[in-house]
């Protein structure tokens, strides 16, 4: 079966490899001659990946133990090389292929995918089956300044096609309006503050902000006031990404809907007072939009230094533009800001792939195959509230292998009813990752046996409910382990059972117990009514056990579609 992948950074890397180990005919097209869109940014050591070295790296193939917990996008690239080498995926990589488009045309009753594509000249190549990863962030997304007479730039701008020298000329004695609450706005408003003392900041949403917990000592004792009054964990030794452990993901419905309806709320008031309503301690953040209770309402932020500047008075926090009047800016609240030379939106991205046409990717199943042909899939596309795009991908192209093949049926797990929303559409492209990852492995019937894994290792059993889901958890047993796997997995998660706040555990272990004095319960009226409906019955053995019976198959049966 040929398959055509196009494009060819982390998302299509591993897809490749995923497929071509499979037993697919694989040509994966890469628009430029490196791979992905971190290539692309000029100044790579200034920025730190969004994610940990922990939760970064494939399953099989873990990120150097010499590379620090937060990598620059200069050691992420060299991973990703590394990579590509190991497992010798330049064999199967067209560079500098630029697709044009790609038609289903039909021939002897048989459909294929032609893509066109222009490398020396123009060419087509047919294909099977077609699977897009571009990614998310190729077309910046821009909002409306009417009225505004200043300069406009887009942090993608700013990564992609300038250099400090640029940053120079653009920022150096200007005043700024940056606005933005996800990564890009927060990594930019940092480097900003090197060139001006005269910098604003604003969001129209709220910042899902956490501490980069695992930063290196010399930043902490640098900001060593910023992190004692007001980043709470900064001094963790292990990053945010790891602490979400599988132990909450081990949660059955309706316990789980509970935690992220009212999660952070407990967070919050756990550690760090009632009065405080928002992931962060800066007040004024916190008034011009407070974070709503609802845990994962967005993609978690990480980066600490920003809001340390935040908290240190380096950015001047306002609120959101009402309107413009040449440079002057009128805020919500009445607030006015002469004078504003340069406005740098951190606005994010939206999807646009030029050369297919929108409504195959409107509607996908799984967020991976579209629902209008089930021959093209998209991976790559999915944002994790907390957690990586690669690893995410790696389980999205496993399980698409297997789709193509025939041989997975998805399974749709509806819990509306006991959940406040969808961990897997939280929103278009967000997703609650560790739910997401494990749902896709329960399509694949990958996911480990934990009652097995109580008796049988209880060494792992520890390691694996202390940390958090990733593909390497899927490594471990069945169809998908490889020797060494256990190994592996035990020697690149951190152990953090010893550094967990104990609380945390007591919180989770009253969660279980609640959930399962409420089954108790459950049987015990069913019991009830059993025993009015047919007195006889209770005369015998089984009559006798029937409490024990039902509330153990009650059991069984939501602790197996824990969800």
């Amino acid at each position: 079966m040929k398959v055509v992948i196009i494009g060819g950074g982390q998302s299509g890397l591993v897809t490749c490899k995923t497929f071509v180990e499979s037993g697919y005919d694989v040509v994966v097209l890469e628009k430029s001659d490196k791979n992905g869109l971190f290539n692309n940014v000029l100044e790579k050591e200034m920025f730190k990946w969004s994610s940990s070295k922990f939760v970064s790296g494939f399953s099989d193939f873990p990120i150097p133990k010499d590379y620090p917990i937060w990598m620059n996008f200069t050691q992420y690239v060299e991973y990703l090389q590394m990579y590509k080498r190991k497992f010798n995926l330049d064999n199967y990589i067209l560079y500098n292929s630029e697709v044009i488009n790609i038609t289903k045309v039909h021939n002897n009753c048989k459909e294929n995918w032609e893509v066109t594509f222009k490398r020396e000249e123009t060419s087509i190549i047919k294909c099977d089956k077609l699977i897009i990863s571009t990614g998310l962030n190729s077309s910046p997304k821009y909002i409306e300044l009417v009225g505004y007479t200043g300069d406009v730039i887009h942090t993608d701008t700013v990564y992609k096609k300038m250099n400090r020298y640029d940053w120079k000329y653009a920022f150096s004695g200007k005043k700024v309006l940056l606005i933005g609450g996800g990564k890009s706005a927060l990594d930019v408003g940092h480097v900003i503050l090197d060139y001006t003392n005269d910098l604003y900041y604003t969001t129209k949403r709220y910042i899902e902000w956490f501490p980069d917990w695992g930063l290196d000592k010399d930043y902490i004792k640098e900001n060593k006031t910023c992190a004692e009054e007001f980043l709470f964990g900064i001094e963790a030794e292990y990053p945010s990404d790891t602490h979400l452990s599988y132990l909450e993901y081990s949660l059955p419905t309706p316990m789980s809907g509970f935690w992220h309806l009212f999660g952070r709320k407990i967070l919050v008031n756990m550690y760090q007072g009632s009065n405080i309503k928002c992931v962060h301690n800066h007040h004024k953040l916190c008034e011009i939009n407070e974070t709503p209770d609802n845990l994962f309402g967005k993609y978690v932020v990480k980066r600490t230094p920003f809001m340390c500047d935040l908290h240190n008075g380096k950015a001047k926090v306002v609120y959101y533009p009402a309107r413009f009047d040449g440079k002057t800016i009128i805020c919500e609240n009445g607030e006015t800001i002469e004078n504003v030379d340069v406005i740098v939106l951190g606005t994010g991205y939206e999807m646009n792939i030029p050369f297919i046409e929108d409504f195959y990717y409107e509607d996908l199943t799984k967020k991976v195959l579209s629902k209008k042909d089930d021959s093209i899939a998209f991976v790559g596309y999915v944002r994790p509230t907390m957690g990586s795009i690669a690893n995410t991908a790696e389980m999205q192209s496993w399980w698409l292998a297997e789709y193509f093949k025939g041989t997975l049926k998805p399974k749709y797990r509806n819990f509306s009813w006991a959940r406040p929303e969808d961990p897997l559409n939280v929103s278009k492209h967000v997703v609650i990752g560790n739910y997401y990852m494990r749902d896709l492995a329960m399509d694949m019937k990958i996911h480990p046996d934990m009652y097995k894994m109580f008796f049988t290792d209880f060494k792992l059993w520890t390691r694996v409910i202390h940390s958090t889901i990733h593909p390497m958890l899927f490594r471990l047993s069945g169809k998908k382990a490889f020797e060494g796997s256990r190994k592996m997995y035990l020697e690149n998660f951190p152990n953090i059972a010893k550094k967990e706040f104990y609380m945390y555990y007591i919180m989770f272990i009253i969660f279980h117990i609640i959930y399962i004095l409420g089954i108790a319960l459950v049987a015990y009226c069913i019991t009830k009514l059993i025993n009015w409906k047919w007195k006889k019955m209770y005369k015998t053995k089984i009559g006798k056990l029937t409490f024990f019976i039902i509330f153990g198959i009650l059991l069984t049966l939501s602790y197996s579609k824990a969800y």
